[in-house]
């Protein structure tokens, strides 16, 4: 890893992190966990050989909650040693959990999609998505 500044900025207004990078910029193709590429033939987690637990978030869409939530977990001040891989399950169905390595993970963070529920229903805003986190135990 490098220590840098991430090269694009969320949103307009938003201060630059410093935090650890990948020193070479990787092809989309070899991110995804759900295929192999040309590059590398690796189609789950446990063919990576992380050397740290997982983390997984399984969200509907990447948005700027999702960079507010990844770039302190790749802070500058963070031992190397210390990162634990982010696997990003986005718009897929939970079957593929498996793949992405939920049994090697350390944590996993669900992540509801934004709700336009009344100010009546905010005590059940989250109960769709404990529903879903509970059926995977």
């Amino acid at each position: 890893y490098a220590k840098g500044y991430p090269p694009y900025s969320p949103y307009i207004g938003s201060s630059p992190t410093f935090c650890h990078l990948l020193q070479e910029k990787v092809p989309f193709c070899c991110l995804r966990l759900d295929k192999s590429c040309q590059h590398n033939y690796y189609e789950d987690a446990k063919a990576y050989g992380f050397k740290n637990k997982l983390i997984i978030v399984a969200a509907e869409t990447a948005g700027n909650g999702l960079y507010n939530f990844i770039v302190p977990l790749r802070a500058y001040y963070r031992p190397k040693k210390e990162l634990n891989p982010i696997v990003l399950l986005l718009d897929n169905p939970l079957d593929d959990l498996l793949r992405c390595g939920v049994t090697f993970a350390a944590n996993m963070v669900v992540v509801d999609k934004e709700s336009t529920m009344s100010a009546e229903e905010d005590y059940m805003a989250d109960a769709k998505t404990i529903v879903n986190v509970q059926t995977l135990f």
